[in-house]
């Protein structure tokens, strides 16, 4: 069974290749924050789906530092919990993060890379 979802990014979507990852920290049943690596599948100048191998509660705010390959800055900032889905039996996720809006350097920085 395949479930569906529409693509509400409106910006393009940029294929992520290999070695391009999020860090974020999620805080555990126990309440204490545990960091949290995952891969890039796709970015945009609004968002990113990354694969990870833990469900992400929809609706979380997360800090996240980006980390693009070739590129020697990572770039933190503040995104939303959109959607997660199951995608195998592994099981593996894929989840939507819609970026806050942000007057941080290091988002406008990143909307530089999303326009290049």
């Amino acid at each position: 069974m395949s479930l569906q979802f529409s693509d509400e990014r409106a910006e393009q979507r940029i294929s992520a290749d290999k070695g391009m990852f999020i860090q974020y920290k999620v805080v555990e049943i126990d309440g204490k924050p545990r960091v949290h690596a995952s891969t890039l599948f796709d970015y945009s100048c609004s968002g990113l789906k990354v694969v990870c191998y833990e469900p992400l509660p929809i609706g979380q705010i997360l800090q996240l530092t980006i980390g693009l390959k070739g590129k020697p800055d990572s770039y933190d900032l503040t995104g939303q919990i959109k959607w997660c889905l199951e995608v195998d039996e592994i099981p593996t996720y894929h989840a939507g993060i819609c970026f806050l809006d942000n007057a941080s350097s290091d988002f406008k920085s990143w909307l530089e890379v999303c326009a290049a």
